[in-house]
C-alpha cells in the first residue's frame, strides 16, 4: 500500500505500453524523438476500484551508438521527457482527505537510455532497454506526487 495524504490506495507497479521513436545518426552520435504511452493503471480502495490512471510522455534525447562487435551495439541516451498524468474518477469523486476527483497534470523532468542492439541485417535491428523517466507529477485534488517510471523494452528499429 502506498499513503496518499490520509487515503490509504493501491495501484498497479506494472503495466503493458508502447512507444515510437524516430530520429538521425552523424556518426556515433544522433538526436530522437519519442512518444510513449506507459499505461492505463487500477486505483483501488478498500478492495475496489475507484479510479484509473494514465501517463503518457513525449521525449527529445541525444544518442550515442557504438558497434561493439559480432553484429551487437551499445547505445545509450539522455533527454527531456514532457510527461502527462491523468486520472479518471470512478467512484467516491469528491470524497476522502484530499477529495478524490479527475485530474491531469503535465511536467518536465529527464530521461535517460542504456540499451543493446542486436543486428539482422544492415537495416534492421532488435532493441533491448533499460529506460528511466524521472518524474511524472500527479495529484490528487490539491495534493502533489512525482513518481518516477522506469521501463524495459524490447523494439525493432528499421534504418533507412
Amino acid at each position: 500500500d502506498k499513503i496518499k495524504g490520509s487515503v490509504t490506495v493501491w495501484y498497479e507497479d506494472t503495466a503493458a505500453g508502447g512507444k515510437i521513436y524516430f530520429g538521425h545518426m552523424w556518426s556515433n552520435w544522433g538526436m530522437e524523438l519519442g512518444g510513449y504511452y506507459l499505461g492505463k493503471y487500477d486505483v483501488e480502495f478498500g478492495g475496489s476500484k475507484i479510479a484509473e490512471s494514465e501517463a503518457m510522455a513525449v521525449t527529445v534525447s541525444g544518442v550515442y551508438a557504438t558497434d561493439i562487435g559480432a553484429g551487437f551495439t551499445f547505445h545509450g541516451k539522455l533527454g527531456i521527457a514532457f510527461t502527462q498524468f491523468e486520472i479518471d474518477c470512478l467512484a467516491l469523486c469528491g470524497s476522502g482527505t484530499p477529495p478524490l476527483q479527475d485530474t491531469k497534470m503535465t511536467g518536465l523532468s529527464g530521461i535517460w537510455t542504456l540499451g543493446l542492439g542486436a543486428k539482422f541485417t544492415q537495416n534492421l535491428l532488435a532493441r533491448f532497454e533499460y529506460e528511466h523517466i524521472g518524474s511524472f507529477h500527479s495529484a490528487v485534488s490539491t495534493t502533489e506526487f512525482k513518481e518516477s517510471y522506469d521501463m524495459v523494452t524490447l523494439s525493432l528499429q528499421f534504418n533507412f
